[in-house]
């Protein structure tokens, strides 16, 4: 089992995407958001996954994750709640991100 640790930014300009080393697309949607237990299901390109995370705690919660079959996980997307998300996400050099986090 993993632990997570949440951080999040606020990001004000769209000017650092033309810094990122990688770019990827992600679809997921949530089987269940119970407090006690949430479970997502991600599209992460060609990949798929299923993830289980616990209570949060501060920061940080208890979770696991597992690859999953993709047809599974596309037929998975079916059985979400609410809206499955799109998002596009960027990696960056981590000296990069030092950098900005200053």
């Amino acid at each position: 089992m993993a632990k997570e640790i949440e951080r999040k930014f606020l990001v004000k300009s769209t000017d650092y995407k033309v810094l990122a080393r990688e770019k990827y697309h992600i679809q997921q949607g949530y089987l269940s958001t119970r407090k006690e237990a949430t479970i997502r299901v991600r599209i992460k390109e060609d990949t798929a996954f299923l993830t289980i995370k616990g209570v949060t705690t501060g920061a940080i919660r208890d979770e696991w994750e597992y690859p999953i079959p993709l047809n599974d996980a596309i037929e998975m997307m079916r059985l979400a709640q609410g809206v499955v998300i799109d998002k596009t996400r960027y990696k960056f050099a981590s000296k990069f991100m030092e950098f900005i986090l200053r």
